[in-house]
């Protein structure tokens, strides 16, 4: 295990954390003539041709078109929060937490938060390369939590304060009633998207914790935004990717991963919250939720529709260890079956492939090494594991 995690590190650090992206193919697709404008029905049906050859081809697909390699902000993040955790057995690793640390804080903006690492559009508003990244932001965050809980250095604890502050500022939130409210998932737009509100009511949260005189700036703006996700999952006896006015009722294993993980910090860190709204019986549900739909034979990223994935694999770690005392025996047999085999299958040259998809019986391997979206996930799930084995010895 610690050598797999080694390998990880060392790919990413060599690489500068640059690869092959999701974003990459938007980056394509944004400058590429063969996608057309669509403005009719042949149009639409020729890109979405277009769209479902890229995804299957996979890495095949960089053969034959120039794709280019993203710089990610969220991969430095996971693989500093991955650090943490291998700190905590095995000293060694300081000088690259030290290293992958000024890295994050290069990336900074002046405005005390995190880039997007390339354009892309949401809900028709454009999110531009070198403006705030609300997600990355996050995971920026979510790292410096987690290297103030290690080290206790005030440095990262004024960091982690600022932005927080500053985030808040810049990301709109839409109240539905006194008590019911939503962050926008575009900072520049509308979209209320339920695992970027929770993600922005954990890091405030844990900002509450660190301060207690933001409790009455803070509290309340959690609470309501907390009121609108529950209301919308109870509502829909699902975990939507989005609620009204914005409409989605997709749902997926990390996001639904993140969900989960938010409430449970909320749920420590302003104990209030977890008596008004149960959050203990929501933790539950949420992961009932999620073993239900993702786990099976295999770790699924979509409702056990055969499509298997590096990213979902690592958020499938995650809850593992962080709720196995909420898994019953058999459940725990099953999870522990579907990660295990799903880590056999995804495994590739020492690293970790993005994806395999089965269609009709044919499995389609895409072996593309993705720092953001498949390495750093690995890196840091299985650097908790690696906790977990070694407080176990």
């Amino acid at each position: 295990m610690k050598e797999d995690l080694d390998e990880l590190l060392n790919y990413l650090i060599e690489n500068d954390f640059t690869g092959y992206d999701t974003g990459s193919f938007l980056i394509f697709k944004n400058n590429s003539k063969l996608f057309l404008n669509e403005k009719n029905r042949l149009s639409k049906k020729w890109n979405q041709f277009l769209n479902k050859s890229i995804y299957l081809l996979g890495h095949r697909i960089l053969n034959i078109i120039d794709i280019p390699r993203v710089q990610s902000t969220k991969a430095i993040a996971l693989t500093l929060s991955g650090l943490v955790n291998l700190l905590k057995i095995d000293e060694q690793y300081q000088g690259k937490f030290e290293y992958v640390f000024s890295k994050l804080m290069e990336r900074r903006l002046v405005n005390n938060l995190w880039p997007a690492d390339f354009n892309y559009i949401i809900k028709g508003k454009e999110v531009k390369k070198g403006t705030t990244g609300v997600i990355n932001t996050i995971f920026s965050l979510l790292a410096i939590k987690e290297c103030y809980e290690l080290t206790k250095d005030m440095k990262y604890k004024e960091i982690y304060l600022e932005s927080v502050e500053s985030l808040i500022e810049i990301v709109p939130i839409k109240y539905f009633s006194s008590n019911k409210a939503c962050f926008s998932y575009n900072p520049s737009g509308e979209y209320y998207v339920h695992n970027a509100n929770l993600l922005i009511l954990r890091i405030m949260s844990y900002a509450v914790y660190l301060d207690s005189s933001l409790q009455n700036k803070y509290i309340p703006i959690i609470d309501a935004g907390l009121n609108y996700s529950l209301d919308d999952f109870k509502n829909t006896n699902s975990i939507p990717y989005a609620g009204e006015p914005t409409r989605s009722f997709k749902h997926d294993n990390y996001h639904t991963g993140y969900v989960m993980e938010s409430i449970s910090d909320i749920k420590k860190f302003i104990p209030i919250l977890e008596t008004k709204y149960n959050l203990n019986y929501w933790e539950k549900k949420i992961l009932n939720f999620y073993y239900d739909n993702y786990i099976g034979n295999y770790v699924y990223k979509f409702n056990k529709n055969n499509i298997i994935e590096s990213h979902s694999l690592a958020q499938s770690i995650i809850v593992y260890k962080k709720y196995y005392s909420l898994l019953g025996m058999k459940k725990r047999k099953i999870f522990n079956n579907a990660i295990e085999n799903t880590l056999k299958l995804l495994q590739y040259k020492g690293l970790y492939k993005n994806k395999v998809c089965n269609i009709k019986g044919l499995s389609i391997h895409d072996n593309t090494l993705m720092p953001r979206w498949a390495l750093s996930w690995m890196l840091y799930s299985l650097s908790l594991h690696q906790i977990e084995d070694n407080n176990d010895e």
